[in-house]
């Protein structure tokens, strides 16, 4: 989240950051409750971590078209592709739609000469506070598509549950694609034509959609998506830093919240001023895991009944709420997305196709074959 200080103060209501909310929930019992106030920082138990997978092993060309990205899906859904920065590489980064911009670890940054033109900026994660800077990166690419040059913060990047991650790739980059389609069970990350980054909000659409067939095959249109679009202009190189948050609305009946859209979250969370409103039950005992990629939290575990995710109904599940930032209410987290594979994150229209679901596809695979 942003602070209040420098490049974080948040201007025309943009909060969201990268890594919102957890990545993984490390099951861990603790002591606490539900509160709209951070509660004191526990840190979960060291356990068996998440080791990244290498399914690139050089910078160079692939075989398949460079609109279609390899990833790895590893955890309860986190998301991940390789990144090579000025021929090197390739480093692990976390697709992360939640993420408004995106983070290169610092320690890469170092080691890759990358020349800081703003910073170091003290910034509140959370119950955490970390240091920030900014560098423009010129040549990078991710698989075999080229990205275009951006701005990117620097800062560190220690994820306990995915070590060697060496960055985030956020909706700032991953817009300037227009759309992007993720399919969990092939593990691709599809891109559509590349353009100029946003540069304003987008207004949440109704389908149908203006993307090309191969991006939508195999899901329909789900629900608006508007996505909050703040540029700032860093000094004294009069580089532009923009942050992208794609929304949704998730209604129960009459009562309809915003959340963010956030792949880079292993769980759908809720915060406390929506469980509060819903009146949930606690499902278990609250547990500890980390936000923001590093920072421990509490976080308290709800039976979530069935929610309308647009035209989608979400099946009742328990989901997690712990202190959220201001800005926002919760985060709908890849563990609830991986369940209507495939996803289109359609920014240019401000759309959100999913996949038939589960549930659906159980029901497909249950029909009688006809004799013909």
């Amino acid at each position: 989240m942003k602070a209040e200080e420098g490049a974080y103060a948040v201007s025309a209501g943009l909060k969201a950051r990268h890594a919102l909310v957890v990545i993984i929930v490390v099951a861990a019992l603790i002591t606490g409750c539900s509160s709209s106030q951070p509660q004191a920082p526990v840190a979960p138990p060291v356990g068996p971590s998440i080791q990244l997978p290498v399914f690139e092993k050089s910078c160079a060309s692939q075989p398949g078209p460079p609109s279609v990205v390899p990833i790895r899906v590893v955890g309860s859904g986190a998301i991940v592709a390789n990144i090579c920065i000025s021929g090197e590489g390739p480093f692990p980064f976390l697709v992360d739609t939640g993420g408004s911009t995106t983070l290169v670890d610092s320690s890469l940054a170092a080691r890759l000469h990358l020349a800081l033109v703003d910073g170091p900026r003290t910034v509140s994660s959370f119950t955490c506070k970390r240091q920030i800077s900014f560098a423009a990166v010129s040549r990078w690419s991710v698989g075999n598509m080229t990205l275009l040059p951006q701005t990117v913060e620097v800062g560190t990047v220690q994820s306990p549950v995915l070590p060697n991650l060496d960055g985030v790739l956020g909706s700032d980059t991953l817009s300037s694609f227009g759309a992007v389609r993720i399919d969990y069970r092939q593990q691709t990350l599809t891109l559509g034509p590349q353009s100029a980054p946003l540069r304003s909000d987008v207004a949440g659409g109704s389908g149908p959609p203006s993307v090309s067939a191969s991006l939508t095959e195999g899901t329909s249109f789900a629900s608006p998506m508007p996505v909050k679009v703040v540029s700032e202009t860093l000094s004294p190189h009069h580089l532009r830093l923009t942050e992208v948050r794609p929304t949704i609305e998730l209604s129960f009946g009459p009562n309809q919240f915003t959340l963010t859209l956030d792949t880079g979250a292993g769980t759908t969370n809720l915060g406390p001023s929506v469980v509060k409103k819903l009146g949930l039950e606690l499902a278990g005992p609250p547990g500890a895991a980390y936000a923001g990629l590093d920072c421990p939290v509490v976080v308290n575990h709800y039976t979530m009944g069935p929610a309308m995710l647009g035209k989608v109904q979400l099946p009742e599940q328990t989901v997690g709420s712990n202190f959220i930032p201001p800005g926002t209410v919760g985060v709908i987290g890849s563990g609830t997305l991986i369940n209507y594979n495939p996803v289109l994150v359609d920014y240019t229209d401000g759309e959100l196709f999913l996949g038939p679901g589960k549930q659906a596809q159980a029901a497909a695979s249950e029909r009688p074959i006809s004799s013909g």
